[in-house]
């Protein structure tokens, strides 16, 4: 089967042995039922028969998958195990699942949305509906498995999953989290130092177990356990430390203690976020970036008006270290024969111009004009909402730190970046000097997501949201920070000079040691990203 239709990672034994040696040991009964309802492979249910040799339960397990091959690789020798083995799209199945399970255990698919079929998006409308939850949340197969499977859980059941770490991350997954706080007395997250499925394409992976009833209260709460080597685990007793969920900051900041977190909340209500000072909305999406923004070379040979072609910048890769993009940078994007020029045709008579006639014609033949988003368009080589550059942009991915440059140029930037204008008594100059401190970059870090390869991402809400300790600034003010950038002094450096320059503004009796605590907390972020 296609892996991208069934989001099929199958898990390693290691973790899976690691998961049921938890889980089986907690559970108080002899008479175990249990639902594996993304089967696979059978790595669960072999883990189980495994670590439930020294158990001796009575296990009664149901496995479930929708691809039959793979199914039958499953079976088990042990005679205190019971195995029902169920050919079905899990999703179907358990709308007619009137069973209550002691334990649901495995690792659910993981499929975008776009990849759903009507009737798996009308399922998990269902689920959302039964859980008082928006329909926006069906971004992802993996939260209608995980609701479906709190529907079918005992009341005294556990729950152990392998599931993405955009559960600890992204905004649609918050009412998820407010649901297992809800409906567990006890939850657990399992981080790790490395990428658990590499052909995931960077997904990070965490293990979520949710204990329905816990008798002693003192294991009431939200747990986290951080993994340094896979290979070790089972050999090493999990250390789970209490996290505070009660905050508004997401789920990633677990790596920073109580004391930690407090200290930043301190500071974060006192100051302005991004939608306080400045408008942002999404840069161009030409849905066709390699048919659209094209080199200088292959724009002279188009041979039509330089009024037809606007400069524009592909990615954050693209930029030096400057925080200032002048009209020298994008000189010099053209003499490196970068693709830099947008292809703007709207209210374009192209039948004037033989080479872009043919240019069209190369695009239809290489069938841009089908693509989705062009058969929504008027004229598929039509760019909508081209609009006008913006002073500011904002490079919504990074790897070191997020970027925010003043646009001096005035070039355009496609959807990598976001198009960011300051509002009435507020300057660019202020904002872009006053973005770079370490307080606005450990929020990057919290309210953001991050991918494997240690890349930092924050959607337009995640942008908006971030607190900016904002100080007017001249030109020369900015001018000096930006010279910092290019002269390489790194991020550190540059945080610690204008923590001290901005912070006083609003926290007159910060002390040295406060201001050394923002820079250890924000390395202890990133490092920890970037050892994804």
């Amino acid at each position: 089967m296609n892996i991208r239709l069934t989001g099929s990672f199958y898990t390693p034994s290691v973790i899976s042995d690691f998961i049921c040696k938890i889980i089986l040991s907690r559970i108080e009964v002899d008479s175990v039922k249990v639902l594996e309802p993304s089967a696979g492979d059978g790595s669960f249910v072999f883990s189980m028969e495994k670590m439930n040799a020294e158990q001796c339960k009575k296990l009664s397990i149901t496995a479930v998958d929708i691809d039959g091959n793979e199914l039958s690789k499953i079976s088990v020798l042990d005679k205190n195990i019971s195995l029902k083995i169920v050919k079905s799209d899990f999703l179907s199945y358990q709308s007619n699942d009137n069973e209550k399970y002691d334990l649901i255990i495995g690792n659910p698919p993981y499929i975008k949305r776009s990849l759903l079929s009507d009737f798996q998006i009308n399922l998990c409308n269902e689920l959302n509906k039964e859980f008082d939850l928006d329909n926006k949340t069906i971004k992802n197969i993996w939260p209608s498995f995980l609701l479906s499977s709190i529907k079918l859980l005992s009341d005294k059941g556990i729950f152990a999953f392998v599931l993405p770490a955009e559960i600890l991350q992204v905004k649609y997954a918050q009412p998820i989290r407010e649901i297992l706080t809800k409906c567990f007395d006890r939850v657990e997250i399992i981080t790790f130092n490395e990428l658990l499925f590499k052909a995931c394409k960077g997904q990070d992976t965490v293990i979520v177990i949710g204990e329905r009833v816990t008798k002693n209260k003192n294991r009431h709460g939200v747990y986290f356990y951080n993994v340094n080597d896979v290979h070790s685990l089972n050999s090493v007793e999990p250390s789970f430390e209490k996290h505070n969920v009660d905050s508004n900051l997401k789920w990633t900041s677990h790596i920073l203690n109580s004391e930690e977190l407090d200290f930043l909340q301190l500071l974060v209500k006192e100051i302005p976020i991004m939608s306080d000072v400045c408008t942002s909305k999404t840069g161009i999406v030409s849905a066709a970036n390699n048919f659209f923004i094209i080199p200088e070379e292959l724009k002279l040979f188009l041979d039509v008006p330089d009024i037809l072609f606007k400069p524009i910048i592909q990615k954050s890769s693209f930029l030096k270290k400057d925080i200032i993009v002048d009209d020298i940078f994008f000189s010099e994007l053209v003499s490196k024969g970068m693709n830099c020029y947008l292809l703007d045709l709207n209210g374009v008579e192209i039948n004037a111009y033989p080479r872009l006639m043919d240019y069209i014609k190369k695009g239809e033949l290489d069938k841009l004009n089908l693509r989705y988003k062009m058969l929504n368009r008027d004229i598929w080589y039509n760019i909508p909402h081209i609009g006008f550059p913006a002073p500011l942009l904002f490079f919504k991915r990074s790897h070191l730190y997020p970027r925010l440059i003043k646009n001096d140029a005035l070039i355009y930037a496609t959807d990598s970046a976001y198009y960011v204008t300051p509002k009435a008594s507020f300057s660019e100059n202020g904002i872009v000097s006053s973005f770079y401190n370490s307080l606005t970059l450990i929020m990057a870090e919290i309210q953001g997501r991050y991918y494997g390869g240690g890349v930092l991402e924050l959607t337009p809400n995640e942008f908006k949201s971030l607190p900016i300790p904002y100080l007017e600034a001249n030109a020369s003010e900015l001018y000096l920070l930006n010279k910092m950038f290019s002269d390489n002094l790194n991020i550190e450096e540059i945080c610690s000079y204008n923590d001290k320059r901005l912070l006083v503004k609003y926290f007159p009796n910060l002390s040295d040691n406060d201001y050394d605590r923002l820079g250890l907390i924000r390395k202890k972020l990133v490092d920890r990203r970037h050892k994804l």
